[in-house]
C-alpha cells in the first residue's frame, strides 16, 4: 500500500492523504475512529481527511478489509503517514470489542451461514429515501399461488428509530427503538394493530462481562421473557426463559455456551425445554476469499432423531458470493448472490433432494434495490 500527502497545500489547511491500495476497494468505504467520527473514501483510491488513528472498513463482503492509518504530525508542516494494510474478518473485529453479547448471539454466525439467503420463494424489495431522511421499503413475496406484500417506513431522529409496517392483511406494526438512553442500554417498544395482546416492552443491556435482555407483554396476563449471558468475547454461558403469567407455566427454558477465538466459533445449546441439543461450528478458512465452513448437529431426545447440516461459503470476486449446504437427509442447496450495484443484491437459490432426483427442484429468486 502507498500513501502520500497531497503537496502544495498551506501548512494550516486540513491534512489530506492519497490512498492507493492493492486491495481493490471498489465502492464507498466508511472510516470511523474510536470517537465515532466518520469520513468517506472514494471508489478505488481517493483523497481522505485524517486526524488520528482510524480504521478503514471496506464493505466488500461479510469478511471486510481493514486498513490502519496512523497520522503523525511533527512541529514542521510536513506530515508523515504510516500505513499498514491487512485483511481481517468481521469476527476479528468483534474480538477487539469487549462483552459476550446477548443470548441470541450464541451460534448466530453459524445460523447465518447455513440458513440466510436460502429460500424457495420469489421476493422483490425496493427502498427509497425522502429528502427528510425517511426510508420507505416496499416488498412483495410470491409463495406458491399466494402473494404477500408489505410497506415499511423508517424514521430516525437522534437516537430514536421508528419503524411502521403495513402488510397484506392490513396489520399495522410499529416498533420504536431508543438506542442508549444510558450507556449500554437499548429500549424497544413494539405493538401490532388490531392484535391487543401484541404489545411488548423490551430492554437490552450490554456490559463488558454480561448481556441481559428482558421483555414483558403489555396485557393483563403478559408473557415475561428473560435471557442473560455472562463471560467475555472469548467464552460465555447463558440461559433464556419465558413465563406465562396467565397459566403460571414456563413456556420456554433454554441454555447455551459459546467459545470463540480468532478464526472459529463453537457453541452448544439446549432448546425446546431442554429436549433438543444443538451443537454448531463456524470456521474462517481463508479470509482473503471470504471462505467459510460451518456445521450444525441437532439431537432430539424425545424422538431420538439426529439432524446434521454442513455448509460453506466462498467469494468468487468482491461482488459475487456462492454458498452451499447439505444435510444428512440428502437435501442439497446452493445460493449465488451478486451485488450488481452498491447495496443492491440479486440472489438465486435452489434445492434438490438427492435421494429423489425425479422430484422437481425448488428455486428461489430475490432482488433488492437500494439507491
Amino acid at each position: 500500500m502507498r500513501a502520500e500527502r497531497e503537496r502544495g497545500r498551506p501548512a494550516d489547511s486540513p491534512t489530506y492523504v492519497w490512498v492507493a491500495t492493492p486491495l481493490h476497494i471498489m465502492r464507498e468505504t466508511v472510516i470511523a475512529d474510536s470517537d465515532g467520527d466518520e469520513a468517506a473514501i472514494c471508489r478505488g483510491s481517493g483523497s481522505l481527511r485524517l486526524r488520528k488513528h482510524v480504521w478503514i472498513k471496506d464493505h466488500l463482503s461479510q469478511s471486510p478489509r481493514f486498513i490502519l492509518l496512523s497520522v503523525v504530525r511533527p512541529p514542521i508542516s510536513r506530515c508523515v503517514i504510516l500505513c499498514f494494510s491487512f485483511r481481517i474478518s468481521i469476527f476479528d473485529l468483534a474480538i477487539m470489542a469487549k462483552g459476550p453479547g446477548l443470548y441470541s448471539d450464541i451460534g448466530k454466525k453459524t445460523r447465518d451461514l447455513l440458513y440466510k439467503d436460502y429460500q424457495a420463494d420469489h421476493k422483490f424489495t425496493i427502498t427509497t429515501y425522502s429528502p427528510t431522511g425517511v426510508a420507505i421499503t416496499s416488498s412483495g413475496t410470491k409463495k406458491g399461488e399466494l402473494f404477500l406484500a408489505d410497506v415499511n417506513t423508517q424514521l430516525k431522529r437522534n437516537n430514536i428509530t421508528t419503524d411502521i409496517k403495513v402488510d397484506t392483511y392490513s396489520n399495522l406494526s410499529t416498533t420504536i427503538t431508543v438506542d442508549e438512553p444510558v450507556p449500554g442500554l437499548k429500549t424497544i417498544i413494539s405493538f401490532k394493530v388490531p392484535d391487543q395482546r401484541s404489545g411488548k416492552v423490551e430492554l437490552q443491556y450490554l456490559h463488558d462481562y454480561a448481556g441481559i435482555c428482558a421483555s414483558v407483554g403489555v396485557s393483563a396476563n403478559p408473557i415475561v421473557n428473560f435471557s442473560g449471558v455472562v463471560g467475555t468475547n472469548i467464552g460465555s454461558i447463558g440461559a433464556d426463559v419465558s413465563f406465562d403469567t396467565k397459566t403460571g407455566n414456563f413456556t420456554k427454558y433454554n441454555a447455551g455456551l459459546s467459545f470463540s477465538n480468532a478464526d472459529l466459533i463453537a457453541s452448544l445449546t439446549l432448546n425446546d425445554k431442554c429436549d433438543t441439543l444443538n451443537a454448531s461450528y463456524y470456521h474462517i478458512v481463508k479470509p482473503l476469499t471470504n471462505t467459510l465452513v460451518g456445521a450444525e448437529v441437532n439431537r432430539s431426545f424425545s424422538t431420538n432423531e439426529n439432524t446434521i447440516l454442513v455448509g460453506t461459503q466462498h467469494s468468487l470476486d468482491p461482488l459475487t458470493t456462492i454458498k452451499a449446504r447439505v444435510n444428512n437427509f440428502g437435501k442439497a442447496s446452493a445460493v449465488i448472490q451478486h451485488e450488481w450495484r452498491p447495496k443492491s443484491l440479486f440472489t438465486l437459490s435452489g434445492e434438490v433432494d438427492t435421494k429423489a432426483i425425479d422430484k422437481s427442484a425448488k428455486f428461489g429468486l430475490a432482488l433488492a434495490l437500494k439507491p
